[in-house]
């Protein structure tokens, strides 16, 4: 084998970024192989580990970051030294390209716009109806797989209202917003709405 030189392609960076790649050498000799390292930028060296035994050696490769935040092709390379006790060191220079994607979400509300600001997402809306339903929807640019979502809701100071109950499917999110209409008085609704997506 004269070069490794692999093409890893479509990676959505922010669902895989806790992925790992995992390349297994078997050893044909009789003993023990250690495994060193070269990089031609140290800076990936964080994404690399390895588990040596005394039949093969794994090197698990991690997802790079995409620091661009745009359609990127981050290439790695360096050389893979195996050494043994009674060989001769053997060199195999390597490549690996990773096709890394951001993650591309339309996100909606059907009855109000949303605001952004300092980071965070505001509704619009200077009063809601109580036991009315919200509806949001999700759609994913670049992305055909199943995406999971975690919604948990943080209740703030000053809240007077019960925390919104919630449906879901793949693309859409219903919110109800509680409340008893016996009461004359609004009640305010101070909340934090958490969306978390991830591949499984």
């Amino acid at each position: 084998m004269s070069e490794i030189n692999i093409l890893f392609k479509s990676i959505i960076g922010p669902l895989y970024n806790d992925s790992k790649y995992t390349l297994s050498f078997i050893s044909s000799v009789n003993e023990k192989l250690d495994l060193k390292i070269d990089f031609a930028q140290e800076f990936y060296k964080r994404y690399f580990s390895q588990i040596i035994t005394n039949e093969n050696i794994k090197l698990e490769i991690k997802v790079p970051y995409n620091e661009k935040n745009d359609d990127s092709n981050i290439e790695i390379k360096g050389n893979l030294k195996f050494i043994s006790k009674n060989y001769s060191e053997l060199t195999i220079p390597y490549i690996f390209n990773f096709t890394v994607f951001p993650l591309q979400i339309l996100f909606y509300s059907q009855e109000y716009l949303i605001s952004f600001k300092d980071g965070e997402y505001y509704l619009c809306a200077d009063r809601i109806i109580l036991n009315s339903v919200l509806h949001f929807s999700t759609y994913y640019n670049n992305f055909k797989e199943k995406v999971f979502r975690k919604i948990n809701f943080i209740s703030l100071d000053g809240n007077e209202a019960p925390i919104p109950e919630k449906t879901e499917n793949q693309q859409n999110i219903e919110l109800k917003i509680k409340g008893d209409h016996y009461k004359l008085k609004p009640v305010l609704l101070k909340c934090i709405v958490n969306f978390a997506f991830s591949k499984n």
